[in-house]
């Protein structure tokens, strides 16, 4: 375990070390705090090692217990802050797993449905991708009202109270009527702009490929919409114009 023992200006002897569960640096200051949370704090222009809530030995106030830093905690910080990356970075890839869930809407007339829920754990860039790619295919919904929205996992083949890695979820997606018709939208999608570019290069003109709506940039125009009209250069890029619409 990473940790420092050191005396204070004051004489007062200094316990600090990383708990590697929390990934957060705890303290003990002898006679004022125990395992409290610590963390760096300026004051006054100066760096101090903020160790827990204390009682002022003469006016029986809770005070700051602050401790300023030395060059050992000056030392110790730099390592305790590269470790405790290092604990973020290898939770990051270490697999992720969902809890099967029912939802807890009341009254006999409501679909008692199933729910994923994360584990509670850092993700790498890549389980968030998978995760926004889960909620944009199966949707999401509360599990009672007010609380967070969940995943639903109604179209997958999994059981109550069961948990099952973010891997397997992926692969069960695959299988689904919905993550099938994603496939053929993004499929004919694909066609459609290829075949736009064929005719574009043929003709030597643009030509219109998709259009949508979107809310007004420009506030000096009296207008709530804009229409984006997507087009396909005869060099084989896409080109959008903006319509207001008065």
């Amino acid at each position: 375990m990473l940790e420092i023992k050191t005396t204070t200006e004051t004489g007062k002897d200094l316990k600090l070390w990383l708990d590697e569960e929390e990934k957060e640096m705890k303290a003990t200051l002898k006679g004022l705090t125990k395992n409290e949370k610590a963390y760096e704090k300026e004051e006054n222009g100066y760096k101090y090692i903020h160790c827990g809530i204390a009682e002022h030995p003469k006016t029986g106030k809770k005070v700051n217990a602050l401790v300023k830093i030395n060059d050992d905690i000056k030392e110790f910080l730099k390592k305790v802050k590269q470790e405790i990356e290092e604990l973020k970075e290898r939770e990051r890839q270490e697999e992720l797993t969902f809890e099967v869930i029912e939802t807890s809407n009341s009254g006999a007339w409501v679909t008692q449905d199933l729910l994923l829920v994360p584990e509670e754990k850092l993700l790498s860039d890549e389980q968030q991708e998978k995760i926004w790619e889960l909620e944009n295919i199966l949707g999401i919904q509360q599990r009672f009202a007010g609380a967070s929205k969940e995943i639903k996992a109604k179209e997958l083949p999994v059981e109550k109270g069961e948990t099952y890695t973010l891997t397997e979820i992926m692969e069960m997606l695959t299988k689904t009527k919905s993550y099938k018709r994603k496939e053929e939208s993004e499929q004919k999608e694909k066609q459609k702009y290829e075949e736009a570019e064929k005719e574009a290069r043929k003709t030597g003109e643009n030509v219109k490929v998709n259009n949508y709506t979107v809310p007004c940039n420009d506030s000096n125009e009296e207008c709530n919409t804009d229409i984006i009209t997507v087009y396909m250069t005869p060099s084989g890029r896409t080109k959008e114009k903006r319509t207001h619409t008065w």
